[in-house]
């Protein structure tokens, strides 16, 4: 069985032989799948390649898209994505959290090399109160899922038009929904009242919290796996 890393690349040498109408077509099936949370990464790269398998021969006989996939290849695609058996779709929620937590982890060890490099030159805040480990804990987490599945609605929202072309407004859409999460973010920095002890964190402690994260991450993402390809 091939890995995800080779599906990926098989892919990507496939999609050569399109031609512009098929390529066109297919880079919206690419995101339309690669964006919905359901599909393990496997599973979602199974599917691309059965369409790109399918969209070739069909190119070869001298087949349409339309020929192949109808009036609406967005019906097509949310056909093979509901047929996906229940013990190879993902868990979600798992999903944006091991995203989460990883994107967390790296941000830890990058501000604690930071702040080791910059600690002679600069003095830095050494505590933070326990308001704000509890504060990004849930509603951080809770922003973030939602910004996730926000963005991911409008990008396929606006995908399979029929003149093939990205509208402007999807464009801003995503735009002004990162901007309000990120905003919601800091907001909840800036006015989440300090409660509980102050909690001392030095360089190395990110470091180490931010180490803890992406293994957990890689650690449920492995396990997520596993349990799919069961």
């Amino acid at each position: 069985m091939n890995s995800v890393k080779e599906l990926v690349e098989e892919n990507n040498e496939k999609r050569k032989l399109l031609n512009k109408e098929n390529e066109r077509l297919y880079s919206d099936f690419l995101l339309y799948i690669r964006t919905d949370l359901r599909a393990s990464e496997y599973e979602s790269e199974e599917i691309l390649m059965e369409l790109l398998n399918h969209l070739l021969e069909g190119q070869e006989a001298g087949k349409s898209a339309h020929d192949l996939f109808g009036n609406d290849p967005r019906a097509y695609a949310e056909e093979l994505l509901e047929g996906l058996p229940s013990e190879k779709k993902q868990n979600v929620f798992q999903f944006v959290i091991v995203q989460i937590f990883n994107q967390l982890g790296q941000l830890g060890v990058m501000v604690g090399i930071l702040l080791f490099i910059l600690s002679p030159f600069v003095d830095f805040k050494k505590t933070i109160p326990l308001s704000l480990i509890v504060g990004i804990a849930i509603f951080g987490l809770f922003i973030s899922f939602l910004s996730v599945k926000i963005v991911f609605h409008f990008i396929r929202s606006d995908l399979f038009q029929p003149d093939g072309k990205k509208t402007k407004k999807m464009y801003w859409r995503v735009g002004i929904s990162g901007a309000v999460c990120f905003g919601l973010v800091f907001l909840l920095f800036k006015f989440l009242p300090d409660f509980g002890p102050q909690l001392s964190v030095s360089w190395w402690l990110y470091i180490l919290i931010g180490a803890c994260f992406i293994v957990i991450s890689k650690l449920v993402k492995w396990l997520n796996k596993r349990q799919v390809s069961y």
